[in-house]
């Protein structure tokens, strides 16, 4: 079947079918490790994320701004969730913090696209130049070693610490004022991870020190009561790039299967139960420990997934990927092609490492950050784009780290990000496969009959198809391809076999078959 043009004729009927709003009630099939919506559909993923590090203006997007995500065919967005910034003193708790939150998942969900809420820290707390979590509860152990001036007092062994006169502490602690020193080493920012007293403080987190996991327990019960139901949240996402712990006093950790077991297991059991004591529905996504750069090349360690077995259908993998010799927030940086194809071989062999886990935890995926790259230089486009054919090849879902859009919609990613992709499909997804290059776009599916929901796709006629694009389907009996702008839709015919393997694929329209049909409006 052949689109008859830029802009083919459809019923009006048709237009009242295309769906305005984000869809409730995903799932995950733990027999496909696929996402499925209510009518039974496969779904994936793409979007970006939205996350504001020490405060929500960091996060607020526009009108415009969700529109141009909308227009990129983002059906999803990692939206943050800082408990510093909801929990503001001991006990007391800004609701117009979530006020604000929910403003903005309901403002994206009206545009088709739900949230996952990612409780992001990075270094933890503010004493250790970090975000995320409360600072009073994420002191060291209160030991002469870790006092001011004592010899593992932070940043020590990163830097040596410098106080300044507007310290806010007094007794035994204080804050550096030489943060920008401590975060200049040879792996930047993240090398304070390697200071002796955040990771005791990590330590103490898991080990419920003072009751401090007690506290987070008790934020994500506030958070799940506050938007169970909520139509366009489709996860929660325990904790951004959870540390390994006190790796000094136990150096096994270091290796992050061994955290991943040892402390993480028992940790997201604590947080999954008191989300499930308000909230039985809405999935879990969890993390393994570290942030997907070098330590992340050992498998996930635990057997098990929160909840356990029985919670599956439930859950979901957020992992990151990126490669350390191109990020734009490492020092000294630069790209070349040497550096991208050791990229690809390197971030390639973690990909993999991740869908093996996938596969052996029977949970769905989704790469929660890759990217933080220039994304103006060609090379590292290519780099993006063989990020993204790594995700289709897997049947994995995304969201982009970092985009903040821009109202005219030119950001140089835009086009790289604008891929096409299946969002939505009435049976189980075999193969997907999209051709930067040429727009070259091909599904394979079993199809399933049952099912009385179309197939969705999202094609960009902005950035791959300016001059129209044709599709074929095959067997052709397999029923009937609608065109919307950037939506296309396939439905079933009735008497469809169940099963039966369908193929769609998708190309460029050259110029010179461009014609113009005449619209009729009616008034």
């Amino acid at each position: 079947m052949r689109a008859a043009g830029l802009f083919p004729s459809f019923h009006a009927a048709f237009v009242l079918l295309i769906p305005a709003l984000a869809e409730s009630g995903v799932r995950v099939d733990p027999a496909t490790q696929s996402f499925v919506d209510s009518a039974g559909r496969s779904v994936l993923f793409h979007g970006i994320n939205v996350v504001g590090k020490n405060s929500r203006k960091e996060q607020e997007l526009s009108d415009k701004q969700m529109d141009v995500m909308k227009d990129l065919g983002f059906n999803v967005a990692r939206v943050g969730l800082s408990w510093d910034l909801y929990e503001t003193k001991p006990g007391n708790f800004d609701e117009t913090y979530l006020d604000f939150v929910e403003a903005q998942v309901n403002a994206l969900g009206s545009r088709g696209i739900l949230s996952f809420l990612d409780m992001h820290q990075d270094l933890l707390a503010a004493q250790y130049c970090g975000h995320g979590l409360p600072e009073w509860h994420m002191w060291p152990s209160d030991s002469e070693d870790f006092h001011r001036d004592g010899r593992w007092a932070f940043p020590k062994p990163v830097a040596e610490p410098k106080y300044g006169p507007d310290d806010p502490y007094s007794g035994a602690f204080g804050r550096i004022s030489n943060c920008d020193e401590a975060q200049s080493g040879k792996i930047g920012w993240a090398g304070i991870y390697m200071t002796r007293a955040l990771s005791n403080a990590a330590q103490n987190l898991y080990n419920n020190a003072s009751g401090r996991l007690d506290a987070f327990a008790d934020f994500w019960r506030k958070v799940a009561r506050r938007f169970r139901g909520n139509q366009y949240v489709l996860a929660y996402e325990l904790i951004n790039e959870p540390w390994l712990g006190d790796v000094y006093a136990d150096p096994t950790l270091l290796v992050p299967s061994r955290a991943d077991k040892v402390l993480l297991a028992p940790f997201y059991e604590k947080l999954h139960a008191a989300i499930r004591a308000v909230d039985n529905e809405t999935i879990i996504f969890f993390e393994p420990a570290t942030g997907g750069n070098i330590f992340d090349t050992t498998h996930y360690g635990a057997d098990t997934t929160p909840g356990g077995a029985g919670y599956r259908h439930k859950t979901a993998l957020s992992y990151h990927i990126y490669c350390p010799w191109v990020q734009t927030d490492m020092p000294g940086t630069s790209s070349s092609a040497l550096k991208e194809k050791v990229c690809e071989k390197f971030n390639g062999w973690q990909f993999g490492i991740r869908a093996a886990d996938v596969k052996r935890l029977k949970v769905a995926a989704i790469l929660s950050e890759f990217g933080a790259v220039n994304a103006s230089d060609p090379l590292m486009q290519k780099l993006l784009d063989f990020s993204m054919d790594s995700m289709d090849s897997n049947l994995h879902s995304w969201t982009y780290w970092y985009m903040h859009p821009r109202e005219d919609g030119k950001n140089p990613e835009a086009p790289v990000l604008a891929r096409t992709f299946a969002r939505r499909v009435a049976g189980a997804i075999k193969s997907m496969h999209f051709d930067m290059a040429s727009g070259n776009f091909s599904l394979e599916y079993a199809a399933d009959p049952s099912i009385s929901a179309h197939t969705e796709i999202f094609a960009s006629l902005q950035h791959h198809y300016p001059h129209g694009l044709d599709y074929s389907l095959e067997p052709p009996s397999a029923g009937k391809v609608r065109q919307a702008g950037s939506l296309l839709w396939i439905e079933h015919s009735a008497d469809l076999q169940k099963q039966t393997e369908v193929t769609f694929r998708l190309w460029q329209k050259a110029p010179e078959s461009v014609h113009w049909e005449p619209m009729l409006l009616s008034v």
